[in-house]
């Protein structure tokens, strides 16, 4: 097992451009990112898009850190951007980390990894998403709508957002139930 991070950042927002380098207390707020990143020891890379009005967010990040790979990819499909960044990588599992995230801790890194090791499939605690190369490349293969590859994995994620959710999650439940924790699994006697 080789798990990394690989952190998307963008300077190309449209709620909110260039957010990544906007000034949090006192910070830019992927630094705050970065800062949880590299505290939880795990190798890192960050994926940006290969376009040119990226192209500042990656010299900051170069004049910030210049150990830090940074690796560009597909400027509109995330999904392609994290195939692309693993191929030079071989993350697995791959942790993802969106820099615009300022309040992960170093120790949800070691919760994730736990959940996903528990469980063997995808997992999120906080802000962080864990899941296997191979479940990368079935959202590759299956998930044709482009809003939803612009967050990497929706595909996996547990949620109803359109009616065409309804069939996928029943499934992915048939095919996942034994992998699937119980409330009881995973909030013990809290409920």
């Amino acid at each position: 097992m080789s798990v990394g991070i690989i952190l998307q950042a963008r300077l190309t927002s449209e709620r909110f451009p260039n957010k990544m380098l906007c000034p949090l207390y006192g910070k830019p707020v992927i630094q705050w990112a970065i800062e949880a990143c590299q505290e939880s020891g795990l190798p890192m890379v960050i994926a940006i898009p290969d376009k040119r009005t990226d192209w500042g967010l990656a010299e900051w990040l170069k004049l910030y850190d210049d150990s830090i790979p940074i690796l560009c990819g597909h400027p509109e499909d995330l999904v392609t951007r994290f195939q692309q960044v693993n191929k030079t990588m071989k993350f697995d599992p791959i942790i993802r980390v969106c820099g615009d995230s300022p309040f992960i801790k170093a120790s949800d890194f070691k919760d994730v990894l736990y959940q996903f090791n528990k469980y063997k499939c995808f997992q999120r605690v906080n802000l962080l998403e864990c899941f296997s190369a191979a479940e990368l490349q079935y959202v590759a293969d299956n998930d044709p709508f482009i809003d939803r590859r612009e967050h990497c994995v929706n595909m996996l994620n547990q949620t109803v957002d359109k009616p065409e959710d309804i069939d996928r999650l029943e499934n992915e439940w048939l095919i996942n139930r034994d992998n699937t924790p119980s409330p009881e699994d995973q909030y013990g006697e809290m409920i």
